[in-house]
């Protein structure tokens, strides 16, 4: 009897061994690789309803991932953030004991295993009744943990747990290579961003190895960064800045956009066009934009008495790829289109905006947009128009001081606009009926709003009331919702269609 079960033994240890060479290896991940082992295990007999997989990784938010089986349902994914040391759920457990130790965990679930791994009770109350857990150990000498729990009434056998003995020294190194993957993979993207590190894990390594791809583009950038710098110590600074990249970067991960590069206190993200049809791109990276301004209105009076942000989009070509010297390279995207991103930026304080885009990122959204005016973007060749965005706080100016003819900048109709005790324009001082020929900022009789492009003035030629009235009116892509005399109301909805319809 002894023999047969010797020799029991010794075909399940090669058969396990067999698969572990043959088709572990080739696991596509730690999950599906646990899958696998346990389907195997017991397809060998051992009687496992539960187990799990712990690997430490590298990365800027968690600090270990952790792959849970349970018979007849799907793996389930779980990460472990930095200071998981110090909570109850870590102390006293079993993975603790075996990450600190070394050694092993077999025990058959009882009150007196619950005093001394207060978990365990949970497990056991899941009808779970022998508990396994082993160390692994990696390459660089980090121990990571594996677990197996059996609910046969009679827990698991003895050879079973010879076998689990047997598999841990060889089982090691598949899990790290294959954890290593996702591992190297995720640091590479905290570094470079998704699609960059994916296609440099698929082999894109030389230098000069671009290609050229057609993308939405998007620059926020915090707006008065030197003077915080003369003002504020360093460690306050990079507060700010990681509160400012806090308000970026979740929108344009959001809107499946990639973090192409941090620049001092400047975000470039790019959102590239998938098939012949740039919209959705362009759809994106401007949901980004506006998710980033929203998160700013919604922020902290402390956050909001530094930050200012001004954001640029522009649709068109670049070059990406490798650029660099030797073997130190950078993965990024260069070319015209960039530096005409980079130039309209700049305009964002001189017209008064937050949000800036060209003509050809405008002619590419469904949103109703107006022109501000015409400008020369330092640098550029050609006629680029711009466009600003009007689902923000401020208003655009028309003309900014120092004003440079050629290129078109254009705004996102959909502005809160609002009207305070207008009397007819006869009764309105010269230089608010002039503002419309001038293009100079409009301030309106008796008003606590100043209005200051040519839009808002023709609103407001159109009212021939002679009686004061007041109303506020929330103009969106949608629609226009006006409150304010039924007269008023109307001529003013439009007006705004007349504005959506030139815009597009």
């Amino acid at each position: 009897m002894t023999k047969a079960l010797d020799f029991s033994l010794a075909d399940r240890k090669a058969e396990l061994l067999r698969w572990l060479s043959e088709e572990g290896r080739f696991a596509p991940d730690t999950g599906r690789l646990l899958e696998m082992l346990c389907e195997k295990l017991t397809v060998l007999g051992a009687p496992i309803a539960r187990a799990t997989v712990h690997v430490r990784t590298l990365h800027p938010e968690f600090r270990g991932i952790s792959r849970i089986w349970r018979r007849g349902q799907s793996t389930e994914f779980r990460t472990s953030r930095h200071g998981i040391e110090s909570t109850s759920d870590y102390q006293n457990s079993p993975l603790q004991y075996v990450i600190e130790t070394g050694q092993w965990v077999d025990t058959v679930l009882s009150e007196a295993t619950d005093r001394r791994f207060p978990i365990l009770a949970t497990l056991r109350a899941q009808g779970i009744t022998h508990y396994v857990m082993a160390p692994l150990i990696f390459s660089n000498r980090i121990v990571n943990a594996i677990s197996w729990g059996s609910d046969a009434p009679s827990g698991f056998r003895e050879a079973d747990v010879e076998l689990f003995r047997y598999l841990v020294p060889t089982f090691a190194p598949v899990l790290e290579v294959t954890a290593g993957r996702r591992i190297y993979g995720e640091l590479l993207a905290t570094y470079v961003g998704r699609d960059p590190c994916a296609r440099i894990m698929a082999g894109a390594v030389q230098r000069g190895n671009v290609h050229h791809i057609k993308a939405a583009m998007l620059l926020a950038d915090l707006r008065g960064f030197s003077r915080l710098t003369d003002e504020l110590p360093e460690q306050r600074i990079v507060e700010l800045l990681n509160a400012f990249f806090d308000l970026v970067v979740p929108g344009v991960i959001g809107s499946e956009g990639d973090i192409l590069k941090y620049i001092g206190d400047a975000v470039i993200a790019i959102f590239p066009v998938t098939g012949d049809d740039p919209a959705p791109a362009c759809e994106s990276a401007l949901a980004a934009a506006q998710t980033t301004l929203a998160a700013l209105q919604a922020s902290p009076p402390e956050v909001q008495q530094h930050i200012s942000i001004d954001i640029a989009l522009h649709y068109g070509d670049a070059a990406y790829g490798n650029i660099g010297s030797g073997n130190r390279l950078d993965f990024t995207a260069v070319g015209r289109d960039i530096n005409i991103l980079s130039r309209l930026e700049l305009l964002c304080k001189d017209v008064g905006r937050p949000l800036l885009m060209t003509g050809a990122f405008a002619a590419e959204v469904a949103a109703p947009v107006f022109e501000i005016g015409h400008f020369e973007l330092r640098g550029s060749v050609s006629i680029s128009p711009c466009t600003g965005c009007a689902k923000t706080a401020r208003c655009p100016l028309l003309h900014p001081r120092g004003r440079m003819a050629c290129s078109r900048l254009y705004g996102l109709l959909g502005v809160n606009f609002c009207f305070w005790h207008f009397s007819d324009m006869a009764r309105r001082p010269a230089r608010v009926r002039n503002a419309r020929q001038t293009g100079h900022r409009a301030v309106p009789h008796r008003s606590r709003a100043s209005f200051r492009f040519p839009q808002c003035v023709s609103l407001r030629s159109e009212l021939n009331t002679r009686s004061t009235w007041r109303f506020s009116a929330r103009m969106t892509p949608m629609r226009a919702n006006i409150v304010g005399p039924p007269s008023v109301a109307t001529r003013i909805k439009a007006s705004i269609a007349a504005c959506h319809s030139a815009a597009s």
